[in-house]
């Protein structure tokens, strides 16, 4: 036993001298009383003086400040494996003017900078930056770190880093190429303090650029903030990745502005850009951009001149993908004068990979980014997707809102895309579910303002599913103006299970100029392919003057497919002026096939003013395709219209008031209905509020691939009911629809129904939970207990006792 024990503490007594075991090399940096008055000193000493002298792990500690007179360059001609740079004392400075590059790691490998307090023994004591390092010299050349001829597997941590380089090409840490064949990768720059040195803004505060057989590659930018970096007399990117540089990760960092910027010349300002030959496998996640402190704290207020800005800037290849992940950018005043047109951007994304759980502005509140320009025709995007050929860009869960886009004519966007590849638009937030005016182009003398909301100008395939739009405001006061929940004007699309409500115009109130709301709008689509539109809850129903159109369907495109299923829509409240209003208007002609099935389209808007062209319709149709080919398709739609100045529909220029509204088509609303579906809540803030009473029936009919509801957890097997929500009890039980089924057989274990061929069957307790939905074919059976029960045969529905 005792010769075990002594074994034990043998084994562990050897762990703890490894654990604690000492540099084989230790010397003194400092102007007084140090082995080497200045860095540079000991890297000369290190690389050509006495180069044998160090081996194994070595340390620098800066015991005071120093003041480099020329580039201080350490290279890996030593034997050394790991080289620590670290403060004993606290509040030390390795500073100085160069010319050129201050610091410069090349073919340097396992070299650590550590600006936290340490002890003489190496073992770190402090919690915060204790070491500056700063180069003075403002110039086109002047960089404060560089990484260069494969210096690989580095750390530079907690300290504070200044520069002021002036042109593109350098930066206050700079990843260049050099004469290798290989990159500066492995790098890791974290928890740093980043900024201009003596109030010279730099061009650039971290830039990397390659060569052909030198690729930046997996560095990593994490964790650090960039203070007061934008430039007020030029063009600046904070953070760039140009050519050659390739699965970067930049986490965590912040990046803000102490006090209010003034420009004094007009210039775009991007905070992190990454784009060029090949750039591609990123990772930009959890950074904040914005505010005057860390993590968005407080505000970034810019004024001055005209100036565009880019929270994130992405231009890559599609392969490897790159993602941008759960970054905030929030609580900026960006203020122009307006002599110019210059455009505003939270994330801009060319090439292929995903956009995720962004924030821009916030989800609740007024006003955490507000973009003021009184020049007509700026832009204001909070996410531009640009999908490349062949490549995909997905855009999900994303919180927009909190955006202000003031005076002038801003066309502010919660999504726009272009390209040629596949674009996916899914499950994202435009807008607060509790404040209005979230979205707000807030220009009540702009005239003939478009503001979009998701704008599909790729030619590519588009996805746009799962998305809640809601209070978002276009405030012109004159002029014709529009407000559009989802544009579609090109490619292959599919527009399902989004939640539209709460479009307004606040502002709007002229006879002659009245705000124009759509919450679809079906522009274009590509030609021979099917654009589908389904499951979608839409609700318009402000007290204002204005214009609605639940969807429009406008295809330009000729030989397009449009197919609008299983939609809600929602129109209501009043007004005293005299414009019209559609739940679906079909205004397109020529060579078209439309598809109009399974929609309930209500629409109890009234209207004060008189005319003879003034009416709220449920269905507004125009006969067009008569062309060899065209087509269209209407049935088994619910249409209800109430209040002042309401038709039921239109259809060749005729109003009508009773079915059908189609005739001479295919379907001729044979199956349609005119019953008022009763929602839960109609005009509220729940997509759960328009689902239809359960005392009714509903019967749609079944569309190929289309096998789930609005919650996409509710199948549509059997016999789909109409609208975007399947759930709940809608049957034809009631006094006039009631039948009495001979064919029904209650037994000792519970039904047996005899069929003739196949039929829909859906079986319910009396309370209306359902228990089966299938399709039988000749006998249809099932145990039960003792109870009242309810069984629908293809619609026809009737109560019995097992």
């Amino acid at each position: 036993m005792k010769s075990k024990n002594y074994i034990l503490c043998l084994i562990l007594g050897l762990s703890l001298f490894t654990l604690t075991a000492k540099a084989d090399v230790t010397k003194t940096v400092g102007a007084t009383g140090a082995d080497f008055a200045t860095l540079g000193a000991a890297f000369t000493d290190i690389n050509t003086t006495n180069p044998g002298s160090y081996s194994g792990v070595v340390n620098l500690q800066i015991i005071d400040n120093t003041t480099e007179a020329a580039t201080a360059t350490l290279s890996a001609s030593g034997n050394w494996t790991t080289l620590n740079i670290y403060p004993t004392v606290t509040g030390k400075t390795i500073g100085g003017a160069v010319d050129g590059s201050f610091i410069y790691f090349w073919a340097v490998n396992h070299l650590v900078i550590d600006g936290r307090l340490h002890d003489n023994s190496g073992a770190v004591t402090g919690l915060t930056n204790d070491l500056t390092i700063t180069n003075s010299f403002v110039s086109a050349n002047a960089s404060t770190i560089k990484f260069g001829g494969g210096a690989s597997n580095n750390t530079v941590k907690y300290c504070s880093i200044k520069g002021s380089s002036t042109a593109n090409g350098t930066a206050t840490i700079l990843f260049g190429a050099g004469a290798t064949t290989v990159g500066n990768s492995n790098n890791t720059i974290s928890n740093n303090l980043i900024t201009n040195a003596g109030g010279n803004r730099p061009y650039m505060s971290i830039y990397s650029f390659g060569a052909t057989s030198q690729i930046n590659d997996n560095n990593t930018i994490s964790n650090n903030e960039f203070a007061d970096c934008m430039s007020p007399t030029t063009y600046c990117t904070i953070l760039r990745l140009y050519n050659f540089s390739t699965n970067w990760t930049i986490s965590g960092n912040s990046f803000y502005e102490t006090t209010t910027l003034t420009t004094i010349d007009s210039y775009t300002c991007t905070v992190i850009s990454a784009g060029g030959t090949p750039c591609t496998g990123h990772t930009i996640s959890g950074n904040f951009i914005g505010g005057s402190g860390a993590n968005c704290s407080g505000t970034l207020t810019k004024t001055g001149e005209d100036n565009g800005f880019t929270g994130i800037f992405v231009s890559v290849g599609n392969t490897p993908i790159t993602t941008i992940q759960n970054n905030t950018i929030k609580n900026i005043s960006w203020t122009n004068p307006g002599y110019a047109r210059v455009d505003w951007a939270g994330i801009s994304f060319v090439g292929a990979g995903n956009v995720t759980g962004n924030t821009i502005g916030a989800g609740t509140g007024a006003g955490s980014i507000i973009i003021t320009s009184p020049f007509s025709g700026n832009w204001c995007e909070a996410i531009a997707l640009t999908a490349a050929t062949g490549g995909t860009i997905s855009a999900d869960n994303n919180t927009i809102g909190s955006i202000i886009a003031k005076d002038g004519a801003p066309s502010l966007f919660s999504f726009y895309t272009d390209g040629t590849g596949t674009t996916s638009i899914t499950n994202n937030t435009m807008g607060s579910n509790t404040t209005s005016n979230s979205l707000f182009a807030d220009a009540i003398n702009a005239s003939g303002l478009i503001m979009y909301n998701i704008r599909i100008n790729s030619a590519g395939t588009n996805i746009v599913s799962g998305n809640t739009i809601c209070n978002v405001a276009n405030g012109s006061g004159t002029g014709a103006s529009i407000l559009y929940g989802i544009y579609v004007g090109k490619g292959t699309n599919t527009v399902s299970g989004n939640f539209i409500y709460k479009l307004t115009a606040p502002n709007s109130g002229a006879v002659s100029n009245y705000v124009k709301l759509y919450g679809i709008y079906i522009a274009g689509s590509a030609a021979s392919v099917a654009s589908n539109y389904y499951n979608n809850i839409i609700s318009l129903c402000e007290n204002k003057f204005v214009g609605y159109w639940g969807i429009l369907e406008a295809n330009a495109l000729s030989t397009a497919t449009t197919n609008i299923f299983f939609n809600t829509i929602y129109i209501g409240g009043s007004e005293t002026g005299y414009s019209n209003s559609y739940c679906i208007n079909s205004a397109n002609t020529g060579t078209y096939i439309k598809n109009i099935q399974n929609n309930i389209l209500v629409n109890t808007r009234s209207t004060a003013g008189t005319g003879t062209w003034v009416a709220n319709y449920a269905l507004f149709a125009t006969t067009g395709r008569t062309t060899t080919g065209a087509s269209f398709t209407c049935d088994y739609n619910d249409y209800f219209t109430s209040g002042t100045a309401t038709k039921l529909g239109n259809y060749a220029a005729t109003d009508k008031t009773a079915l059908p509204i189609v005739t001479g088509k295919l379907g001729n609303d044979a199956n349609s209905k005119n019953v008022n579906p009763s929602f839960f809540n109609a005009g509220g803030t729940l997509a759960s509020d328009y689902q239809p009473s359960g005392l009714l029936s509903l019967p749609g009919t079944p569309i190929a691939g289309i096998t789930t509801d609005y919650t996409t957890n509710t199948s549509r097997g059997g016999t789909p009911r109409m609208g975007a929500l399947e759930y709940g009890f809608y049957t034809k039980l009631n006094n006039i629809e009631s039948l009495t089924n001979t064919r029904i057989i209650s037994n000792s274990v519970g039904i047996a129904v005899p069929l003739t061929g196949e039929s829909n069957i859906e079986l319910y307790t009396v309370n209306g939970v359902l228990i089966d939905k299938t399709r039988a074919n000749g006998m249809y059976a099932r145990t039960l207990a003792n109870g009242m029960y309810i069984i629908s045969i293809d619609g026809n529905v009737t109560k019995f006792i097992k």
